[in-house]
């Protein structure tokens, strides 16, 4: 038999309880609808980072950069109908120079140089670096080059040479055009005087290989060409800067014997640091 004050104690105790659950279920109710009644406070400058305006690239994913809108070549009028924009058109290999010239469709190959009795055309190997009278018709007619501006051409590509964006092939097309008989002597000299400057003084190698390379393949040197691509010998000792030496040595070793310092310039060569040397030295 329950006595009636633990009776009375447990009804005490009952009530608290409920009580207590009745007051925390008003304050969950109370406190949810204060949360959904006060707003937000807005980011400040110490809270929040700053959001980039609109097209501004951060490096981040999500972000759009500024388009970049590359500039149009400059047109420069070398020709009666060639210009600067039609360099691009030709091919220029390392070890043959002038190999292929394409239409302005940058697809069509209207020439491409060949050489006797082989089938396999426009390799860029030593042995497609000579130039022959067909090539120089074949070449000229593919850039719409008259022979009667060709002397114009070429002055005009050497005036505005720092200009030009396709230099390498502005010099393989000088060096075309200055083994063309046609041309008058003292323009063809103009073309050397010019092709030794780029020899002795541009700082990109890749120009200065193919300027020795248009050097080569002239109709004809004299002892300033000689001295200019000498001393480039003597002053690089780079392989793949100065392989084309041993073709300019090759091609015009009948002057280079006739000469009366040829014993000099051999002994030069020998003492130099050059990786062909020996072989140029040889060679006349």
């Amino acid at each position: 038999m329950i006595r009636p004050a633990s009776a009375a104690l447990a009804a005490i105790r009952r009530a608290a309880a409920a009580i207590a659950l009745v007051a925390a279920v008003l304050a969950l109710l109370t406190g949810n609808a204060y949360a959904q009644a006060t707003p937000k406070p807005e980011p400040t400058a110490t809270s929040a980072k700053a959001t980039p305006p609109a097209g501004k690239a951060t490096g981040k994913l999500g972000t759009t950069p500024k388009p970049r809108h590359k500039a149009l070549p400059e047109v420069i009028t070398l020709g009666a109908a060639f210009n600067s924009t039609d360099l691009p058109r030709i091919f220029v290999g390392n070890q043959a120079g002038l190999l292929k010239v394409y239409d302005r469709d940058r697809r069509t190959v209207l020439f491409i140089k060949d050489i006797p009795n082989v089938s396999m055309q426009g390799i860029d190997s030593t042995n497609y670096a000579p130039i022959s009278d067909a090539h120089r018709t074949a070449i000229f007619a593919a850039l719409s080059l008259g022979s009667a501006e060709l002397e114009t051409v070429a002055d005009n590509i050497v005036n505005n040479f720092d200009r030009l964006q396709g230099k390498r092939e502005a010099i393989a097309l000088l060096g075309v055009i200055g083994s063309e008989g046609a041309v008058p002597g003292e323009a063809r000299v103009r073309v050397r005087r010019f092709l030794e400057v780029v020899t002795s003084t541009n700082k990109d190698v890749v120009l200065q290989r193919q300027a020795v390379l248009a050097l080569a393949v002239q109709r004809e040197i004299d002892a300033t060409t000689v001295e200019a691509v000498t001393v480039f010998v003597e002053a690089n000792v780079n392989a793949w800067q100065t392989f084309t030496t041993k073709q300019f040595f090759e091609y015009h070793a009948a002057f280079l014997k006739s000469m009366s310092n040829g014993a000099d310039l051999r002994a030069r060569i020998a003492a130099s640091r050059n990786p062909y040397a020996e072989e140029i030295s040889t060679r006349f």
